[in-house]
């Protein structure tokens, strides 16, 4: 699949994506899309209360201090250590 910007080209991430949204929604919650490498600060000024994060590598500023820690992160594809989820 071709990657251009943010979103891969992809029915898997547009259908993770939909179905984030719409059980956010629900929910009562709102769905952020971020780049990846987004800062912890940028963040927080939107009151996260958690997060889903899609194949992750590891370096993810997400996964640095304790901020993952202190809200529910969710990942798919890989674990948050980078390692493929078997």
């Amino acid at each position: 699949s071709r990657t251009t910007g943010l979103i891969p080209h992809s029915d898997y991430f547009l259908d993770l994506l939909n179905g984030a949204a719409q059980a956010a929604s629900e929910s009562g919650y709102a769905l952020i899309l971020t780049p990846p490498h987004v800062d912890i600060s940028t963040v927080d000024e939107f009151a996260v209360d958690g997060a889903i994060v899609v194949d992750p590598r590891g370096d993810e500023p997400l996964f640095q201090g304790q901020w993952h820690r202190q809200h529910p992160v969710v990942t798919t594809g890989r674990t948050t250590t980078g390692e493929p989820v078997r």
